[in-house]
């Protein structure tokens, strides 16, 4: 964790895939419960039962089949499968010991009532809920809202409630606001992580208590997501058209698959629009963006400082600028935009001689 007391928190577990690591010894599942971690570590619950199926498809940011391993201090080997970025949300200082942040609660305790963990994770494990049990009958899930609309799905319980997820669902206490409700599928759901640059494979979750873990599968049509506005965690798309709106803070916000509207706040903010047709809105302050693939359009409309890492002109990316007083200036990184209501937006690697006005260049 930095000075601020967040993230990323790396999350080993006791399994492996093919082709394993020389020397490759998990912990035996009947083991866990006296097993002290090496320091630097904690031990997750172990009661924990998933309600969907579905493995690993690598460790994190690398690419499909490829796993990276831990040896630990006792000569057990540990798969690295997840990163956590993880918040209480409402946070109440006074409910905890001093010196504890609202970082820090998450690992600290299960949230009290009307709050909640939010885990913004990167985790390469497509996660299919079945439509009917094995004796050909419906199957009914358990779903949470916020105010806002972002919907997830009750995805693990407390090992306990394993034949009997409506009790756990039952006694949660979420914040103010949010609805409950349940219902069964006419096939089976799989739900993906947001998929986005450099193997980012990103879930938005949430916990009520340590074993209850909740996964996004709808969006909010505001844009708000529910980790808006905690330092830290990155808000995150899906893999549809999303639309992510930004707070007064600095953020990082991923766009994921599909032709999304990425929209930055009055903080430094880092957007990344990824795979598809993006439309990238930095706000006032010190922005850093990139397109990925796909025809993005970049909007440049306040008096902001911006640096373009990935405009392409092969791909039809647009510069659309709010004001026609501007000029261009050729430096030893790339063209540099500026006028009186335009701030500067540095285009890394591109000419002024690139830029076609009416065409990658609109104002």
């Amino acid at each position: 964790m930095n000075k601020a007391g967040y993230g990323p928190i790396g999350v080993y577990v006791n399994l492996g895939y093919e082709p394993y690591p020389q020397n490759y010894n998990p912990l035996p599942d009947s083991e866990f419960d006296s097993y002290d971690p090496d320091p630097g570590f904690i031990k997750n619950t172990g009661l924990r039962t998933p309600l969907f199926t579905g493995g690993f498809l690598s460790s994190p940011l690398l690419n499909d089949g490829s796993y990276s391993y831990l040896l630990d201090s006792q000569d057990y080997t540990w798969l690295y499968n997840t990163v956590n970025y993880m918040a209480v949300a409402p946070f109440r200082p006074t409910l905890y010991p001093r010196g504890i942040t609202r970082y820090s609660a998450a690992l600290y305790a299960p949230p009290p009532p009307r709050s909640i963990q939010i885990v913004v994770n990167d985790k390469n494990q497509p996660q299919i809920f079945a439509a009917r049990d094995e004796q050909d009958s419906p199957i009914t899930y358990y779903f949470a809202t916020d105010k806002n609309g972002n919907k997830f799905i009750l995805g693990s319980i407390d090992s306990k409630y394993a034949d009997d997820p409506s009790a756990p669902f039952a006694e949660a206490v979420l914040p103010r606001g949010w609805l409950k409700s349940a219902a069964t599928f006419d096939q089976d759901l799989t739900i993906y992580p947001g998929y986005g640059d450099g193997n980012r494979r990103i879930f938005n979750q949430f916990r009520d208590n340590l074993t209850n873990n909740y996964f996004q599968v709808e969006f909010a049509a505001n844009g708000r997501s529910v980790a808006r506005g905690i330092p830290g965690l990155p808000l995150a798309g899906g893999n549809e058209n999303d639309l992510i709106v930004g707070s007064e803070i600095s953020e990082k916000i991923y766009g994921g698959r599909g032709d999304d509207s990425l929209f930055g706040g009055r903080g430094d903010d880092q957007i990344w629009g990824d795979d598809g047709d993006d439309l990238l809105f930095p706000g006032a302050n010190k922005n850093s963006l990139w397109g990925g693939a796909g025809r993005d359009t970049f909007y440049v409309n306040t008096r902001g400082t911006n640096t373009i890492y990935d405009i392409s002109t092969a791909e039809g990316d647009v510069l659309r600028l709010s004001s026609s007083r501007f000029a261009v200036v050729d430096t030893e990184d790339g063209a540099l935009i500026k006028g009186p209501r335009l701030g500067h937006t540095l285009l890394l690697g591109i000419e002024s001689a690139d830029l076609i006005a009416g065409q990658n260049l609109i104002f």
